[in-house]
């Protein structure tokens, strides 16, 4: 051992006190900066998985609507929208063995090109007929533990129980957060979920805006649009989630903080809002 290292020893053990003081300081020092700089990684974590899951600002609840791709079109050639999807999201039973719980069943329009809300298939591969992808966040819940290649029943529309198997695991962003708060998530290709829902169209329209400060101003367009095609259609509730990178969106009435989605309440940390309408 050197002189050197031998004295910083010796005044070490001549001065223990000031020794524990000064690495105490160091160690609030380092803890200091790293609880200043948590906020700023969580918040560039949640932008980065808003942007790779497209999550949308708006969403419209609609009634059964039947939208052909011109209509569709039109929807999303609506100034202030940068991209439109249109799916069926079913409230049902899922039957596992002896257990049942609820689960929420969201149509996937097209697995190769999902502009809002996109699911990322993290294990197996994207389902096909009556094949499902079960959201990560099931199993870490214990809403739904299952693999890959699973045997599940899910209920229809008449209350029957419809055999489907596995195909993969993935999620999205929007939809994930739900099955933290009591219900199982399963993504289906839309011709699946409007199948098991007895249903012809789609009953949820999501969308993103160029400008989220001015999201419902565009919502009422595509509101107003959709009212010009379908005269008949009903939105059972209007849901506005802002993304967290932007500010809150403008409100078109008075509401409270909450977001009614699918039914149930949504506690993300994305601001929302919820009115009924017509």
């Amino acid at each position: 051992m050197s002189a050197l290292s031998n004295k910083s020893w010796r005044d070490l053990r001549r001065r223990p006190g000031r020794a524990i003081s000064t690495i105490a300081t160091i160690a609030f020092a380092v803890a200091g900066l790293w609880i200043f700089a948590m906020p700023v990684l969580m918040t560039d974590a949640m932008n980065h998985r808003i942007a790779t899951d497209r999550v949308y600002d708006v969403r419209l609840t609609t009634t059964d609507v039947v939208l052909d791709p011109e209509q569709l079109a039109e929807l999303r050639a609506v100034p202030g929208v940068v991209a439109l999807e249109a799916r069926t999201v079913y409230n049902t039973t899922l039957v596992a063995g002896d257990r049942r719980r609820d689960v929420l069943l969201v149509g996937v329009p097209d697995w190769s090109d999902q502009d809002v809300d996109a699911v990322g298939v993290d294990e197996g591969r994207a389902p096909v007929g009556d094949e499902v992808v079960t959201d990560r966040m099931n199993a870490l819940t214990g809403r739904y533990s299952g693999g890959l290649g699973a045997n599940i029943s899910v209920e229809d529309g008449a209350g029957h129980a419809r055999p489907l198997v596995v195909a993969g695991r993935g999620d999205t962003l929007a939809f994930s957060q739900l099955a933290a708060q009591g219900q199982a998530v399963l993504y289906a290709p839309q011709t699946t979920a409007n199948s098991l829902a007895h249903a012809s169209g789609v009953d949820s329209i999501e969308f993103r805006v160029r400008d989220p400060q001015l999201a419902s101003g565009v919502a009422t367009e595509v509101r107003a649009h959709l009212l010009e095609m379908k005269p008949d259609v009903t939105f059972p509730i209007l849901s506005m989630c802002a993304n967290p990178a932007h500010g809150p969106v403008r409100r078109s009435s008075p509401t409270s903080r909450r977001c009614s989605t699918w039914g149930r309440r949504s506690r993300s940390s994305q601001r929302s809002c919820s009115s009924r309408t017509r």
